[in-house]
């Protein structure tokens, strides 16, 4: 008997429902996913409990402030190294001296005396200027040496250089500090220039005769 074309097999009739009910639940996993994606942070912000808020919003505000300190702190062990260093090429400089007489010319740093027993420091360049703090000389040369950009006496502004030990104690005049540099040798002096009279004479220029042409 023929089949009438408006009968559907139940198979095919169930396989198309299947195939229904899994489009549907497709779609709605994919507004359930949508929904979570946009209220994620309200959601995440709910089920903060004050405690956590609380130590996130410390946590936040504090940041910059410990980036800042770290920074700080980087610097000021940098500026503590380079002080310590600058100390110590001070402290090699020497020239150390406990005067026993006052000098006639002042400290070029407090233009005060320098009185007989206060300690001085003289330099390889021969000035001599009260070596630490104290009542009559507030800065003295061991203080400008430490805290100027770069290492320099006031007067010649000549890079000091360490002394010899056995150097000798600062003159109580300037006119003594002159003989004191030119004994030394200190002062610039003009090279020898040899004597006329030890120059070898000239030799003469020997002349050819001229010969007559050849015939």
């Amino acid at each position: 008997m023929p089949s009438h074309p408006n009968t559907h097999h139940p198979r095919a009739t169930r396989e198309r429902e299947q195939e229904r009910q899994s489009i549907k639940r497709e779609r709605q996993e994919k507004r359930q996913e949508a929904r979570k994606s946009q209220g994620g942070a309200a959601t995440m912000a709910d089920d903060m409990s004050p405690g956590t808020a609380v130590v996130t919003l410390v946590v936040g505000i504090s940041a910059p402030f410990i980036i800042a300190g770290s920074i700080c702190a980087t610097y000021a062990y940098r500026d503590s190294l380079r002080t310590g260093w600058r100390r110590l090429r001070v402290t090699a400089l020497g020239g150390v001296t406990t005067l026993e007489w006052k000098l006639s010319y002042n400290c070029a740093i407090c233009q005060e005396s320098m009185d007989a027993l206060e300690v001085v420091r003289t330099l390889s360049c021969n000035h001599v200027f009260h070596r630490g703090e104290s009542d009559k000389c507030k800065d003295g040369i061991d203080k400008w040496l430490r805290t100027q950009p770069a290492m320099f006496c006031p007067v010649c502004r000549q890079t000091p250089r360490p002394v010899l030990p056995w150097k000798a104690p600062p003159p109580a005049s300037p006119a003594d500090q002159e003989q004191t540099d030119s004994s030394l040798g200190l002062e610039d002096t003009a090279p020898p220039q040899p004597s006329p009279d030890l120059e070898d004479p000239p030799l003469p220029v020997l002349e050819e005769p001229l010969l007559p042409p050849s015939q």
